[in-house]
């Protein structure tokens, strides 16, 4: 072969991809003894106010905690004035707020702490006229400082504790710098640019790649768009100032939603992200997203959207409240609210954008010749996953900007070696274990004694003559199975009023649930020793046709404190059908259970024992009769009361060499 047809042969070959031996951990470290000085303003918390707010705190009847509810204020400033860059929790301890400038208008935090005083703080004290009194601890007094980003301490044990300002201001400092340098991100488009994102509750700040791209697939549609999460972080036992930078694939409803999932017993809530390239509510400083929470009622074409009582409270009052758009009409137009189909020239009106979390369905309208339009429920098209080379693209995009802020990577981490695993100790033949079986339904005895006779390899020895309902087996160890007739203590919970509120919905569930747990400990009182506890109860699906809570979670948590281990058991009630097509149909050895119900039993009763520390002992495996020479146990550790017929581990087959 021509040497020049070789050479063309060997770079069309696919290259092998990179193989590491290190582990490459997507994080900066802060140069010893650096420091990353930078001058703020901070205004402390009123002093006058303050105490007044702690006398009412301390008489709320609602208070359950000795506390203030600071994360409703900080989540309120942040919706309303983002040029406040970050806002502590503990009032009297050090600077309240910090900001790049002082704002020109505090009308923002005026409106803010009267919400937050009147209805998270005092909103027992109606005859108290409190805007009157945050009129008069206003204006703040701003002051000049300079902090160090990078100051950080060392607890006790060695790991570090960066300063508050630090963990607060330097995601935000480092997200505004990289802003306004106009610095490019991994996935930016040549007419893209980057805005920074809203603050969260642990410091963390985001830089988005903007504007989102258009996404269609499988019949769905929506809006995509790159996000870097930059946050500190520590490691225990470890001295050294970490900022950890993570890729993320942020994603925007496009069509108009069809379901969005309620979170525990408060109401459903979505979040709409504005974006206007001068600020959401005045100039600032840099183009950022800011967060407007909404209250969700309703699915599909009944589906309503309003601003959450804070900001509902605030927009009629504010200098610009036209910015906001209405919640209504990004939840129905939302193509036009983001931007899509704005004509050239206009940009007046925010950006506005619903952020898209796990369990959002939307529509998609279809039209028919006969005028009548089909509606199709769809997910988000695009994926949330991202690949390693895309967090290695991203470290190796940061190693140069952040070494001109003192900051090196991470060193790479030589590559652990494979621990081996623990011998493991079967299950001792005198081990002696007691069960309780709690049933109604005579089929379910039936068919755990089944199981533990046919398919565990246990002997029946026979009931107790001087304990009634308690039996006893025999077999690889030994068994005390006593039976008991819980009634309606595994019955379904009642279910709160349609229509209560959720603080009433809350206090419903706890009452029912105390009621609950006193008739149980009546009934069934603290055992001396621990016991497996084999609980009968009705299906999820019963329980929601009664109007009911399904009492499993509930029995998980209580019956613990009983000294109990619980494995909840469907009824057995079914009749076989000697003449099904599927196996598990059918009687199980000419008995008057079906075999899948018997095997239901055999599973719940090893994972009963494997609760109880009971481990089987492990067959050996085909074709291997010596074992005395088998090889080390090298996989993971097997789960307790796994299945005899499976080898939690595969002997090393030797190479031996030709005769």
């Amino acid at each position: 072969m021509p040497e020049a047809d070789s050479a063309a042969t060997e770079s069309d070959r696919k290259k092998p991809p990179p193989r590491y031996d290190h582990i490459i951990t997507p994080g900066f470290v802060a140069r010893r003894g650096a420091t990353l000085p930078i001058t703020v303003y901070t205004a402390h918390f009123p002093p006058s106010l303050l105490a007044r707010l702690e006398r009412a705190w301390s008489s709320n009847p609602k208070a359950r905690s000795p506390y203030l509810p600071t994360y409703a204020l900080r989540e309120l400033i942040e919706q309303v004035e983002p040029a406040v860059l970050a806002v502590e929790g503990r009032l009297g301890e050090g600077p309240w707020l910090h900001a790049m400038r002082v704002p020109q208008n505090e009308l923002p935090l005026q409106l803010a702490l009267e919400f937050w005083i009147t209805a998270h703080v005092a909103p027992h004290q109606d005859d108290v006229d409190w805007p009157t009194l945050v009129k008069r601890a206003l204006p703040l007094e701003w002051a000049q400082a300079e902090v160090d980003l990078l100051a950080h301490g060392s607890a006790a044990n060695g790991t570090t504790t960066p300063h508050t300002s630090t963990f607060s201001l330097l995601a935000t400092y480092i997200a505004g710098r990289w802003v306004d340098d106009k610095l490019p991100m991994p996935g930016d488009t040549a007419k893209g640019f980057s805005v920074v994102g809203p603050l969260t509750d642990r410091g963390e700040r985001s830089i988005f790649s903007w504007p989102p791209r258009e996404l269609n697939g499988d019949g769905a549609y929506g809006l995509w768009a790159h996000r870097t999460a930059l946050r500190v972080v520590s490691m225990p036992h470890d001295g050294r100032l970490i900022l950890r930078a993570v890729p993320h694939i942020a994603r925007f409803g496009g069509t108009q939603p069809a379901y969005i999932p309620r979170r525990g017993d408060s109401l459903a809530t979505a979040t709409i992200l504005l974006y206007l390239a001068k600020g959401a509510l005045r100039d600032i400083e840099r183009p950022m997203l800011l967060r407007a929470p909404v209250t969700v009622s309703g699915k599909k074409q009944d589906m309503r959207w309003q601003w959450q009582p804070g900001i509902a409270r605030i927009l009629p009052s504010l200098p610009s409240s036209n910015h906001y758009p209405d919640p209504e009409e990004v939840r129905t137009a939302p193509r036009r609210t983001a931007g899509i189909d704005c004509v050239a020239g206009e940009g007046t009106e925010p950006t506005a954008l619903l952020l898209h979390a796990t369990g959002y369905t939307y529509l998609t309208r279809t039209d028919l010749p006969d005028g009548q339009p089909e509606f199709n429920t769809h997910g988000h098209p695009a994926e949330s996953g991202l690949q390693p080379i895309d967090h290695l693209t991203l470290f190796e995009h940061l190693k140069e900007p952040l070494a001109k802020l003192n900051f090196d990577p991470l060193p790479a981490l030589d590559r652990p070696p494979q621990r081996r695993a623990p011998q493991l100790t079967p299950a001792r033949e005198d081990a002696h274990y007691h069960l309780e079986l709690w049933h109604c339904a005579p089929k379910t005895y039936q068919a755990v004694h089944l199981a533990l006779t046919k398919q565990l390899n246990y002997e029946h020895l026979g009931e107790r003559d001087t304990e009634p309902g308690v039996h006893d087996y025999a077999g690889p160890t030994k068994i005390t199975l006593a039976l008991r007739n819980p009634g309606t203590l595994v019955a379904g919970l009642p279910k709160p009023p349609p229509h209560a509120t959720p603080e009433a919905r809350k206090t419903h569930r706890k009452l029912e649930r105390k009621r609950r747990a006193e008739a149980l400990r009546t009934a069934f009182p603290e055992a001396d020793h621990m016991l497996g506890c084999l609980v009968e109860i009705d299906k999820p699906v019963n329980f929601a046709m009664a109007g009911e809570d399904d009492p499993k979670r509930f029995l998980k948590d209580t019956l613990p404190e009983l000294n109990r281990h619980v494995q909840c058991l469907h009824p057995v009630t079914a009749a076989p059908r000697p003449n099904a097509k599927k196996a598990g149909l059918k009687p199980f050895e000419d008995s008057d259970v079906r075999c899948e119900d018997v095997q239901r039993a055999a599973s719940s009763v090893k994972d009963l024992l494997r609760s109880l520390g009971h481990l089987p002992r492990l067959p050996a495996p085909r074709s291997v009769k010596d074992g005395s020479n088998w090889p080390p146990c090298t996989s993971p550790r097997p789960a307790h009361g796994s299945s005899p017929s499976f080898c939690a581990w595969t002997p090393t087959a030797t190479r031996q060499p030709n005769s």
